[in-house]
């Protein structure tokens, strides 16, 4: 993350539900009697939270990679997204480097869900289309089997959400993977 911030990028990650780090400053204000935030560690406070949206900034500690066999801390300030899962009662935990003017904190979560789309279209890729394995050094046949795959991939997908307007009934059978299969 570090990396990606210092090169001009972007992330949005899930936190790891055993992470506590300390809260910086609160972006969302909330009404009523909000419990102040500020200074204490995530894990302290997130058990008697009850908004629906947490967005704050923390700082996070990280070890650097060793360099003449001595590994140093380091800390960075991030933003901490929290969505609240209405059925389970507990917060989806978002960490990113996106500012709340670029995107807001539902947004995030909306983000983080779109990711795991890509990586099933990325394993369709690979799995279906054996994307993973191309026999070839050569630039130009290397991006016309890419290129294939990937119209096979957008044409199997359009033929799968026309199955499903039709025959809305079966429409839950039949997974993007299965169907590329028959595809």
């Amino acid at each position: 993350m570090y990396h990606i911030t210092r090169n001009g990028g972007h992330f949005v990650s899930r936190l790891k539900q055993t992470a506590n780090p300390t809260i910086v400053s609160v972006l969302r204000k909330y009404r009523g009697q909000a419990i102040d935030l500020a200074g204490k560690s995530l894990q302290d406070v997130l058990p008697h939270l009850k908004r629906e949206v947490l967005d704050v900034l923390v700082e996070i500690s990280f070890k650097r990679r060793s360099y003449k066999e001595k590994a140093s801390l380091a800390k960075e300030t991030y933003r901490l997204i929290g969505i609240l899962d209405q059925g389970t009662n507990e917060y989806h935990l978002y960490l990113t480097s996106l500012s709340p003017e670029q995107i807001s904190a539902e947004d995030v979560a909306i983000l983080y869900g779109a990711r795991w789309s890509v990586e099933l279209i990325f394993k369709e890729l690979k799995r279906i289309y054996q994307l993973d394995v191309i026999n070839s050094g050569k630039d130009d046949v290397v991006e016309s089997l890419v290129l294939v795959a990937m119209l096979a991939l957008v044409v199997s997908h359009r033929v799968l959400n026309f199955m499903r307007r039709i025959v809305p009934e079966k429409g839950n059978r039949w997974t993007p993977m299965r169907w590329a299969e028959a595809f």
